[in-house]
């Protein structure tokens, strides 16, 4: 059977979730997002002890921090960038529609939940560095960009490291005629 065969209708599917998400990510407003906001707050809440107090059609903000965790700041991109990454490299090694299945609610799910954990860890340095003059003239808002870069690649090279472990073999590989 041909890789297209095996693994198109679950590919497809992948990628329709995830612009599925970007187009609502796109479109949303603060109110919309909460279901990604709220917990990363919870959490960034919990282990800065820092509080902060939802603004409607802004997000949540800090008054002592005068810190907002925004829409922009929902980690949306990079929970795409993680199920696409995961769905994509568990679907073709896997052999089954239900294990296929599977696989991409448990791709969506995982990177719901790394998302949450690892935007909590870009807000909490970000919240730390605030203010920060960085050498090389970056300004603050230039740091708080370059933080968020460096978390989220590092994160995703450490999942696409942590893929292949889960998942060795080669999967997208065309088979061979006779």
């Amino acid at each position: 059977m041909t890789f297209l065969r095996r693994n198109g209708f679950w590919l497809v599917l992948a990628a329709c979730l995830a612009f599925g998400i970007k187009y609502h990510y796109s479109r949303a407003e603060a109110g919309q997002l909460k279901w990604i906001l709220a917990p990363t707050t919870r959490l960034v809440e919990a282990l800065s002890g820092d509080h902060f107090i939802w603004e409607t059609h802004a997000g949540y903000f800090s008054q002592e921090q005068r810190f907002l965790i925004a829409p922009s700041c929902a980690g949306i991109n990079f929970l795409i960038m993680a199920f696409a990454m995961s769905a994509w490299f568990a679907l073709p090694r896997l052999s089954s529609h239900r294990r296929r299945c599977l696989a991409v609610f448990l791709a969506l799910a995982g990177a719901y939940g790394l998302a949450i954990l690892i935007n909590t860890l870009r807000i909490i340095l970000s919240l730390y560095t605030k203010g920060y003059q960085a050498p090389f003239g970056l300004d603050p808002s230039q740091v708080h960009r370059l933080t968020g870069i460096v978390v989220y690649f590092t994160s995703l090279m450490v999942l696409y490291t942590l893929l292949q472990r889960v998942f060795p073999g080669k999967g997208a590989t065309v088979e061979a005629r006779s």
